[in-house]
């Protein structure tokens, strides 16, 4: 029996659950850690009351001597709270009850500062050729040989071009399914180069390289869809970096290449890749490693003279070379040289051939069934040192992508994409279906890296939960993007039951004061749907039910009633209820007594129904926490229903109590970032209200989406909305207080300038956020509806040409879902 069977077969006697080899270690840890009892202190007991001990050097037996304990107990150390993951999959419960948080992101990227002293050679300027500036010593002389040698009362105004900077760049963003793990990564690139200065535009653009018919979009806008071709700019003053990790169907049947070598014959291009280099072989774009030269700058790729290594010399190659860059800095070193025209004998980069003959029709990824053994083996055999580590350590955590980069960032003390991308594309992890950045072990493989730690590796798990705990204290209050947690409530442990995943982080209260919302003071009385979610005390059997999902898949879940919950905003029923397997979701639904009093709630469920399914579609699943998620819905049952997951945050409390400078940005931020989302979405809310929002502390959450429109029934402007989320803003800040306590008015009049004006002439959520000094977010979207909605009216248009003339008809065009009921 190993040291460690020992310890955990002692423990087994004292708990009841077999305990993994993470949670014997938090227990050694904690051991260690926690303050017990002070080290004995001898006293002298009386002799003629202490039996004989050892002999004394004078040969009489001396008094044994007894430890003194303390009277009272020791003092408590301050309690920690843990931070646990969202559920992924059906994974098993765990106690406690939770509320939800946002923790601090770590940088996707690593050394930032190198990247950008990376690309100065860039940093050009050259004249102008559409604009001007004074030239005030030619001014000068003008003036002074008019008027005192001439007399002439005119003035020659003399000017010269003025200098701009050289180039133009276009990042180009690829959306394949594979993409959804980088949208971080493309996030800060973008905000790398537009904080560099040195292009005199910065756009981002969204490839959509579908096979046969490729397009690209401005980013961040839905169904807004242009040739390639609409890229091309100035030739000579335009650059194109496009980050892909080229494993899309569009990249294996050569559609994404040909567009590329499009562009290649007119700009330089480069592909940022996120995988590491060793990986490029298994992609649809290998990498020929060689030099390449220029003669001046902004040469366009196919007018580039590459030379491959001499092991590659003999490799036959076909169509137009393009540099292929790891997210690194030595990478966009040579890159940036080679756009500037350094002059060289040529600088080392690797190089992938696109636009000539397809490699192969199917992607390298799709492999057979491996055993777990032989998932681990592979694994090792083409991975890294520091990535086989990694994924290791992230084996004792949760197999989350935010967690992943803490644990990199914790571990190694930097965060470097290609390590962790390793890791991801191990073989090791499945997937969360509906959220692209969660994944879970494949069966058998997170033990086996368990194992392949040492021992001193093994037993430093609570090392490396310490190490997440630090990383994120020092974030705690910064300002930046998140990811959702979920907070242990204090006490709650053992008296509840909730949905949770696996412990990463414990964290101290100050840091949990910077990150957590502050207390609701002493009698406030509590507002509705704020309780803890916690699985009821209840004798009564889950109910089998039937639902869609958001991809209109069938499913069989069971659900038990887990009592009573209320949004101030929503006129339907509403109850928290529970799956058997401890997951929560909010349950609205309209009852047949309702439906009979009102039937318009029936359009009320079905408004909310298309919206925030049609957000879900737009935005591939990975829902922006500002906005709710939906799980499912059934309309074809007597009281049709809908499921979202539970919502973030407690409902909006009195504007009174949002005071804090920072505290205030934060809300209206958040809250025109997710009219910014709905916006991106083509969705209006239509009731944006203080009711309608949620708010946790640093995010806000916008929900009931009741009166809301797609665009699809009726042309909706998102503008709409922003006269609400203005109404909001001024309770804020204090409209409608005396005078004297208006926080910054003249602030809040240039903020809301033109806000109530005419749907037309409002500005749109992306505006104000700028006025606000904001970054305007640009998800990665995936607009599954847009190819449909044509079909759609078309087959309308064809159904109510057939269908005999009736006032229902010539009405509505479409009966809904509820109206083809007659018994209801």
């Amino acid at each position: 029996m190993t040291p460690f069977d020992r310890v955990r077969h002692v423990l087994a006697g004292v708990v009841a659950d077999r305990l993994t080899a993470v949670e014997v270690a938090d227990l050694l840890w904690l051991a260690a850690h926690v303050d017990g009892h002070p080290a004995p202190t001898p006293v002298a007991t009386s002799p003629d009351a202490a039996p004989a001990g050892p002999a004394s050097p004078g040969g009489a037996p001396g008094p044994i001597e007894r430890p003194a304990w303390p009277a009272g107990p020791p003092e408590a150390p301050p309690a920690r709270q843990g931070l646990h993951a969202r559920p992924c999959g059906d994974g098993p419960a765990s106690g406690g009850s939770f509320r939800s948080l946002a923790v601090p992101l770590v940088s996707a990227l690593h050394d930032r500062l190198a990247l950008q002293r990376a690309l100065r050679p860039l940093k050009r300027r050259v004249r102008s050729t559409h604009g001007a500036i004074l030239d005030e010593t030619a001014t000068v002389e003008n003036i002074a040989d008019d008027r005192l040698r001439s007399g002439r009362r005119t003035t020659r105004v003399a000017l010269i071009p003025a200098e701009e900077r050289w180039l133009r760049l276009d990042l180009v963003v690829d959306t394949s399914p594979s993409m959804t793990i980088w949208r971080e990564h493309a996030a800060e690139l973008e905000r790398l180069l537009i904080q560099l200065g040195a292009f005199s535009t910065v756009r981002r653009w969204s490839l959509d390289p579908r096979p046969g018919r490729p397009v690209i979009g401005p980013s961040g806008t839905a169904g807004h869809r242009l040739p390639p071709s609409a890229i091309h700019g100035t030739t000579g003053r335009q650059a194109v970096l496009v980050l892909s990790d080229c494993s899309g169907e569009g990249w294996w049947r050569g559609t994404a290449g040909r567009v590329l070598a499009e562009w290649g014959r007119r700009a330089p291009v480069a592909v940022v890749q996120p995988l590491p280099e060793h990986l490029w072989s298994r992609t649809a774009a290998p990498a020929v490693p060689g030099t390449i030269k220029v003669v001046r700058p902004g040469l366009p790729n196919a007018q580039a003279s590459f030379t491959p290594s001499l092991d590659f010399a003999r490799v036959d190659v076909a169509g137009v070379g393009t540099p292929v860059l790891e997210l690194a800095a030595p990478w966009f070193a040579g890159w940036a040289a080679t756009v500037a025209g350094a002059p060289s004998a040529g600088f080392p980069t690797a190089v992938a051939h696109l636009g000539g003959p397809v490699r192969s029709t199917t992607s390298a990824a799709a492999g057979f069934a491996l055993t777990p053994e032989q998932r681990v083996l592979r694994f090792r055999a083409s991975a890294s040192p520091e990535a086989f580590r990694l994924a290791g350590y992230i084996a004792m955590t949760v197999p989350s992508l935010p967690v992943m980069r803490l644990v990199q960032h914790a571990v190694f003390g930097r965060s470097v994409p290609a390590h962790l991308a390793e890791v991801i594309l191990s073989g090791l992890f499945r997937p969360d279906p509906l959220r692209a950045t969660e994944f879970t072990f494949v069966e058998g493989t997170a033990e086996l890296m368990l194992s392949t730690l040492t021992r001193s590796q093994s037993l430093s798990a609570a090392e490396v939960l310490r190490s997440i705990s630090r990383v994120i204290e020092e974030r705690a209050g910064s300002a930046g993007a998140g990811f959702s947690a979920l907070l242990a409530q204090p006490g709650a442990a053992g008296s509840a039951q909730g949905r949770a995943g696996r412990r990463f982080a414990l964290l101290r209260p100050e840091a949990l004061a910077r990150i957590a919302p502050p207390p609701v003071p002493a009698g406030t009385a509590p507002m509705a749907g704020t309780a803890p979610m916690a699985v009821p005390e209840s004798d009564r059997d889950a109910v089998e039910t039937l639902i869609r999902d958001v991809r209109g898949a069938r499913r069989r879940i069971q659900l038990t009633d887990a009592g009573a919950f209320t949004t101030p905003g929503s006129r339907l029923s509403q109850r928290l209820v529970s799956h058997t397997n401890g997951r929560f979701f909010v349950h609205k639904s309209v009852t047949i007594e309702a439906g009979r009093a009102d039937p318009r709630l029936y359009d009320r469920l079905d408004n909310e129904i298309r919206a925030t399914a049609h957000l879900s579609r737009v935005f591939g699943g990975d829902v922006p926490p500002e906005l709710p998620r939906l799980a499912g819905y059934n309309v074809d049952v007597a009281e049709p229903f809908l499921l979202f997951l539970p919502y973030s945050g407690q409902p909006a409390p009195s504007p009174a109590l949002v005071t804090d400078g920072s505290q205030r940005r934060r809300f209206e931020v958040s809250l025109l970032r997710a009219l910014h989302f709905t916006a991106l979405a083509e969705v209006v809310h239509g009731a944006v209200t203080w009711e309608s929002l949620r708010w946790d502390g640093t995010s806000v959450q916008l929900v009931d989406f009741e009166t809301a429109s797609t665009g699809v029934d009726r042309p909706a402007d998102p503008r709409e909305d922003v006269a609400g989320a203005g109404s909001v803003i001024r309770l804020v800040r204090g409209q409608g207080r005396p005078s004297s306590e208006l926080h910054d008015t003249e602030r809040l009049r240039t903020l809301l300038d033109g806000v109530f004006q005419p749907t037309e002439l409002r500005p749109t959520a992306a505006e104000l956020l700028q006025r606000l000094r904001s970054d305007v977010p640009r998800p990665l979207m995936a607009d599954h509806d847009a190819a449909l909605v044509e079909g759609w009216r078309r087959f309308d248009a064809i159904a109510q040409s057939q269908r005999p003339a009736t006032p229902e008809s010539l009405t509505t065009g479409r009966r809904r879902w509820w109206q083809r009921n007659p018994g209801r």
